[in-house]
């Protein structure tokens, strides 16, 4: 529509085939017309994202500059046309009525605030989550609300509205005739008294008269002139809103503190478990501000080594009761923090001016262990951004920011203010984690290059860097937020293998903000397979064929048995790492995928897309797209006939292209050559790899346990034992993962 030519299109003498390859799997984006507006440049460039999650989907595009402007200028062509054919007067009107209807809503806003309030304070939540799971009728609530039959039809009104804003819907009671009852929907059941993660006291709270009368006085306090009145609340009640309730509303500060409980309960459930990575290696954190404990508390019991402290002030915390690794301390934070390795802030900087907060993150500074020691701050707080926000969570951001500028000193900051705040306080780097919602998590990066190795595969680099807090070098694999999908995924198995001897140990992720373009990084930091990797080792051996290593199977097998684990699928072992002595262990999950993605995705994915390097590739793979366990097996063999020869089981013929390869292992009937001069043992092990028929084809146990295996057990424990703890390592989590081969068209095979 814009240059008259389409985005993609086959070049001369490409198949369809190639182009197809070209857009699925080849990296290649379309080419943004040059001479176009910035706007009409930015909306192609959101649509043209190729990780689709990362994708703006219709509602946030629809608000866009780009269309927004067709949309008036449409909106505009219409309203001429009306006004050619009735005169105008008619287009006026309905731009008036429709203005008028903006000013209503907005004038009449505080009636869906007071209606859930009054809803919370009739405990209706409550009454219908009691109602045995069952819709309940209007009779019945009226009933259970004991108020008076004259005013069922206002109750009725009442639920109409809340109906209507999604606190609650409507069923029908009975299948068999129309009449319909309440029920709960998710929002409505965040309002539950007794939930851990309740906001029932949150809502009581924020719309006390105390609370909502400074904005009756918001205007006279623009116009006042006492600089003594910093916020609106003091010009009505003449203090502060902390002194006031301390000494006026020791009331509301219960009720304020039990809000915070309540909100709380969320924020850590989420926090524990979508962020725990950031609490690997910390032997003691510092609640600031933390209330009752409620976050602190969900981090000792997810982390029992981790000692929690929770720090507030002297009437907050005398009755709280602390446990073996969590303890509470009165104390000032303008003051003084106690000392640890993390010093966790959620919710609490945005109560206090720029200036106050910087106070408050040189104490945490000072409080925290060294950078060598891992030491860091975590804030769990909003970060306003208009231009990558929602409407509805922008509008909610500004909202809080216009209550902290009514109520107290502080406000909602942008990453930009975000950052003064810290390079004032002496932090030199930092990081957001955008995954609580309407808030972020703010840290530094733990790390510092030191060498860059490679650029990976989706746009992924790898360096070699030192990490704060660990002695030795790790490696570092980072890519941009929007295409760090499969790096996500290779960090969730990693996970699933925590601890095992055979698979390089990760030692977690994090997010950090580039310096130069302010996009979102995403690290996952590994350890460092200093040796090398295996293809290397069998490469520079040759001739030799590592006889000079002892025993080279018996480090190689037990990496075998956990790969090739029921549910499990792992890359060719030419990628697997060496440290020192050749103990091997496996590096990569590429694109781990659960059994049940792949099989969905095998529905529908294109059928020439080739996964997995060509001469490692069972014949299942290629002729019918099988994956599981049993192709690991035929690689292996694969690998053990470079290892015992210095030469690949399978190579490309003198002439022969790689389509007539690939249709040679996978339709042809031929299985590898068994290398001559090779033990009987050796014969007899690599035959049961390569059976053809996968479901015939030994598995990781029984080949652990044959003689070629058997004699050379490094140790005194029985290959039988070895096998048990194997399995007893791979527990029912793992069993759910599969990580997919790679995926290279077939142009890429060629190339490489």
């Amino acid at each position: 529509m814009l240059c008259g030519q389409p985005a993609f299109s086959c070049r001369p003498g490409e198949t369809l085939k190639d182009f197809l390859d070209r857009i699925g799997v080849g990296g290649e984006l379309p080419r943004i017309p040059a001479g176009i507006s910035k706007e009409a440049h930015d909306f192609l460039k959101r649509c043209f994202v190729r990780n689709s999650k990362s994708r703006w989907n219709a509602g946030r595009l629809l608000s866009h500059p780009f269309l927004k402007e067709d949309t008036w200028m449409l909106k505009r062509r219409r309203r001429l046309d009306i006004m050619e054919k009735k005169g105008g007067e008619e287009a006026k009107y309905e731009e008036l009525l429709q203005a008028q209807a903006h000013i209503y809503k907005h004038t009449y806003y505080f009636i869906n605030s007071m209606s859930l309030k009054c809803a919370v304070e009739l405990s209706i939540p409550d009454i219908i989550h009691n109602h045995h799971g069952k819709p309940m009728t209007h009779s019945e609530l009226v009933t259970a609300l004991q108020i008076p039959q004259s005013r069922s039809a206002h109750l009725y009104r009442l639920m109409r509205i809340l109906v209507h804003n999604g606190f609650f819907a409507t069923q029908k009671v009975h299948d068999h005739d129309d009449q319909e009852g309440y029920v709960l929907t998710l929002s409505s059941k965040l309002l539950l008294k007794d939930q851990k993660s309740s906001l029932c006291m949150y809502n009581l709270t924020m719309l006390d008269p105390v609370l909502l009368s400074p904005w009756q006085a918001l205007s006279a306090w623009f116009k006042g002139s006492d600089d003594d009145e910093v916020n609106a609340f003091k010009t009505v009640h003449k203090k502060g809103i902390w002194e006031y309730m301390s000494n006026e509303r020791a009331d509301l500060y219960r009720l304020f503190n039990g809000a915070m409980a309540g909100e709380s309960g969320l924020v850590s459930s989420v926090l524990v478990t979508k962020c725990k990575t950031m609490f690997e290696g910390l032997r003691s954190v510092v609640d600031v501000g933390g209330g009752v404990g409620i976050m602190a508390r969900a981090i000792a019991e997810a982390f029992p080594r981790i000692k929690c402290t929770v720090l507030d002030l002297s009437h907050v915390v005398t009755s709280c009761q602390g446990s073996e690794n969590l303890n509470f301390v009165a104390g000032d934070m303008f003051q003084s923090i106690p000392s640890a390795d993390a010093v966790l802030i959620k919710g609490v900087l945005h109560d206090w001016s720029d200036e106050e907060c910087v106070k408050i993150l040189k104490r945490c500074r000072e409080a925290i262990s060294s950078k060598e020691e891992g030491g860091k701050v975590i804030i769990v707080d909003m970060v306003i951004d208009m231009k990558e926000s929602t409407h509805e969570s922008t509008e909610i951001q500004l909202m809080f920011d216009m209550e902290m500028m009514v109520e107290v000193t502080g406000k909602e900051r942008t990453k930009h203010e975000w950052e003064k705040l810290f390079m004032e306080a002496g932090f030199i780097t930092y990081k957001i984690t955008p995954c609580l919602g309407l808030r972020n998590i703010h840290g530094g990066k733990t790390w510092e290059e030191v060498k860059h190795i490679a650029h990976g595969a989706r746009n992924t680099t790898i360096s070699l860097a030192k990490q704060v807090g660990l002695p030795q070098l790790v490696v570092v694999k980072y890519a941009a937020i929007d295409d760090s999908d499969t790096l996500q995924r290779q960090r969730e198995v990693h996970a699933k293998f925590q601890g095992c001897p055979y698979i390089l140990r990760c030692y977690g992720d994090e997010y950090c903000t580039a310096k130069d373009n302010g996009r979102i990084i995403y690290n996952v930091l590994f350890e460092h397979a200093s040796g090398g990797n295996l293809a290397d080792l069998i490469k520079t051996s040759r001739a030799v064929a590592l006889v000079d290593y002892p025993n080279p199977m018996s480090r190689a097998s037990p990496t075998q048995e956990y790969s090739t684990c029921p549910g499990f699928e792992q890359e060719e072992e030419e990628g697997a790492p060496a440290s020192a002595a050749f103990d091997a262990k496996i590096a990569d999950f590429w694109i781990a995928k659960s059994s049940k993605q792949i099989v969905a995705e095998l529905r529908w994915e294109d059928r020439w897309c080739l996964e997995g390097t060509p001469r490692y590739m069972s014949p299942e793979v290629i002729a019918e797209h099988k994956k599981g366990p049993a192709c690991d097996i035929w690689a292996l063999g694969c690998v053990v006939v470079e290892m015992l020869c210095g030469q690949p089981a399978f190579s490309i013929k003198p002439g022969e292209s790689l389509e007539a390869f690939l249709d040679r292992i996978g339709f042809g009937g031929e299985s590898p050559r068994i290398p001559v001069g090779i033990s009987r043992e050796a014969q007899d092990f690599l035959k049961r790899c390569f059976v053809r028929n996968s479901k015939s084809r030994w598995n990781a146990s029984r080949l652990l346990s044959h003689p070629f295996l058997k004699d050379h057990i490094p140790d005194a424990e029985s290959p039988n034992k070895k096998v048990a703890r194997a399995k007893a390592f791979i527990t029912s989590p793992c069993k759910e993962m599969w990580p997919a081969k790679c995926k290279l068209s077939l142009q890429e095979l060629k190339r490489n």
